[in-house]
């Protein structure tokens, strides 16, 4: 586990069981601590609502700084940051997640994968929103999910990438 202190690039291959999620979760509460913004993606509702709830005993840092999705409620991110910003609606505005009414969806999915990501890109310019990617079962999460992931790190580039050997 020290060894993972000093990488900022990383990927984990383990079967199930073998305490990925644990090294994962824990980097990304090192890292939070520190003062980074980390953007943890999982592929569980169930499992980013847990480790959400274990965030709650972390110090300041890691509460203001820990960013926990699963894969659906990552991609409900990133509509929402589109209807902030392309759009310019409100946060009241826009439609909770389990609404499934969502305004300018049909626009927003009509837009090319490079699209969706030069636009959140021209957005945050080169700082990016976090310094910090950690995604946990990497080997079922959507690679263009990870693609736009990427486009909301700064120049910083830590990464990790935690996952089956499948």
């Amino acid at each position: 586990f020290s060894m993972l202190r000093k990488l900022t690039q990383l990927t984990v291959v383990g079967g199930p069981g073998t305490g990925k999620t644990v090294l994962a979760f824990n980097k990304a509460r090192e890292l939070a601590d520190q003062g980074l913004s980390v953007l943890y993606i999982c592929s569980s509702q169930a499992l980013a609502a847990h480790l959400s709830s274990l965030k709650l005993g972390g110090s300041q840092n890691v509460q203001e700084n820990l960013y926990i999705y699963s894969e659906v409620e990552f991609s409900y991110v990133l509509y929402r940051y589109f209807l902030i910003h392309s759009k310019k609606m409100t946060l009241s505005e826009i439609p909770h997640i389990n609404d499934r009414s969502f305004v300018f969806s049909d626009e927003y999915w009509s837009l090319s994968l490079d699209e969706q990501v030069d636009l959140v890109k021209s957005q945050l310019g080169e700082n990016g929103f976090y310094d910090v990617l950690i995604i946990d079962e990497a080997q079922v999460i959507e690679p263009s999910l990870f693609k736009k992931a990427l486009a909301l790190l700064g120049n910083s580039r830590y990464i990790y990438l935690f996952g089956d050997k499948n």
